[in-house]
């Protein structure tokens, strides 16, 4: 008499009727890959984890984060009339753009000074748009902030401190 597939007895998945070869390979593929994933696929290691990318992440959120809050000053520019008019919008426009284009080149060794050197373009467009001025002043050190942190990760990393270096 055969055991059910779903019994306690049986470690080994149930072997499948012949009519579903096809089915089978590709299950048993996927339980195969499954069972290394899990184990840890003897022999072969992992890369290191990457410091910078979780930091990356964070810029990139910033600059989100401050696109956003420089599209919502459309709504101080529409209804004050001496915020720059037309040319306010399109500087707050071109300016939020710029904010999203420079998250593609964060990776890049002179990215995050890009977007510092946005801060100080924003704090200028505040002589046009005084929101911008404002804003621009308030992220100027959340980025200082962030280029601090930045300088002192790299110095852990030159020293071996961080916890991905140590074993």
């Amino acid at each position: 008499m055969t055991e059910p597939a779903g019994s306690p007895e049986r470690d080994e998945p149930p072997v499948p009727a012949a009519s579903d070869s096809a089915a089978s390979d590709s299950a048993a593929a996927a339980s195969d890959s499954a069972a290394s994933s899990e184990s840890g696929s003897a022999g072969v290691t992992r890369p290191a984890p990457d410091p910078w990318k979780g930091f990356r992440g964070v810029l990139a959120a910033t600059l989100i984060l401050e696109a956003i809050v420089v599209l919502l000053t459309l709504l101080v520019v529409t209804k004050i009339g001496d915020n720059g008019g037309a040319l306010g919008v399109v500087v707050v426009l071109a300016l939020a753009v710029a904010m999203i284009m420079t998250t593609r080149y964060l990776g890049r060794p002179w990215g995050p000074w890009l977007g510092a050197a946005l801060q100080i373009v924003m704090i200028a467009c505040g002589f046009l748009v005084g929101a911008l001025g404002a804003l621009g002043v308030v992220f100027a050190l959340v980025w200082g902030g962030l280029l601090a942190m930045r300088r002192d990760v790299a110095a852990k990393m030159a020293r071996g401190e961080l916890p991905s270096q140590r074993q």
